[in-house]
């Protein structure tokens, strides 16, 4: 009897070993690149890769497909939403976990497609939707949950619908303004080059100027954008919807109302900042066209 336990200990342990041996192997193949080398938001390899490198083991050893996986965390996303409209505040906060685990299952795909290295454009198109709607229907949905749930003036209402529109409109416009470039190379540039000049040696851009000379408010800059990534705004109004459970205290309408300022802001600061750089950026996606 001794024998046998201490065999299936060992054979426990065994399988553990190889279980974390294979979990860093395939962290290695599918996470390594999307982490080191580059800037990223604040908890994203802990609470972002950290997670979905499990989910991604367990699929991995099932048939899904990446686009499988991408149109479930569509799915996942616009279901989380629909239970913020719910009224009772144990369903806003599972709510908020299943636009988590859409957070998640959106790194989840490209991790499938890099260990099976198995890419796909139309994978590609999906994840563009999710980004440009979930987080929009997430700022709608709470919006309609502050108004059916919050005690109000009609003036008040009126700053919390424009602000939750704002910021839904602003979370997509965001989006999209990062993928303008591109698209001017593509459907403007590449037929009509004579016609777009761009410059040949690498100059300093206004934006690059503007940030050397003012250091202080670049830093401030990089802190607020901070909290423009989908997975901070779901982490700041669970912290305020926890808040007002605990104190009974509405918090949930004054962080949509910030929301409803900064994320305007931001798009202005990004139009601006792209406005300048939109030739550079050009010229680069041309050189790596070319080469």
């Amino acid at each position: 009897m001794i024998l046998r336990v201490k065999q299936y200990s060992c054979a426990h342990s065994l399988h553990l070993r190889d279980n974390m041996t294979s979990l860093r192997a395939l962290r290695e193949k599918t996470q390594k690149g999307k982490i080191e080398g580059r800037e990223r938001p604040w908890l994203y390899a802990s609470l972002q890769r950290g997670p979905s490198i499990y989910i991604t083991w367990l699929l991995v050893k099932t048939p899904i497909s990446p686009n499988t996986v991408s149109l479930l965390s569509i799915l996942v996303g616009l279901l989380g939403a629909f239970l913020l409209l719910v009224p009772h505040i144990g369903f806003f906060f599972l709510g908020l976990f299943f636009l988590y685990l859409n957070i998640l299952l959106d790194k989840v795909d490209g991790e499938i497609a890099r260990y099976r290295n198995t890419h796909s454009l139309r994978g590609v198109f999906l994840d563009e939707i999710n980004h440009l709607i979930v987080p929009a229907i997430f700022f709608i949905a709470v919006m309609l949950h502050v108004l059916l749930y919050t005690p109000i003036t009609a003036l008040f209402a009126l700053l919390i619908i424009l602000s939750g529109c704002g910021a839904a409109l602003a979370m997509s416009f965001i989006r999209t303004g990062w993928s303008l470039a591109p698209q001017i190379f593509a459907k403007k540039y590449i037929k009509r080059q004579e016609e777009f000049p761009l410059p040949e040696h690498r100059e300093e851009t206004h934006v690059e100027t503007l940030k050397k000379n003012f250091k202080g408010i670049t830093w401030l800059l990089k802190l607020i954008h901070q909290f423009q990534e989908f997975f901070m705004i779901l982490l700041v109004f669970f912290i305020g919807a926890l808040i007002q459970t605990i104190y009974m205290h509405p918090i949930l309408p004054y962080i949509l109302i910030g929301y409803g300022i900064l994320l305007p802001l931001i798009f202005i600061e990004n139009t601006i900042k792209g406005f300048w750089a939109v030739e550079h950026r050009v010229r680069t996606f041309r050189d790596r066209f070319l080469s």
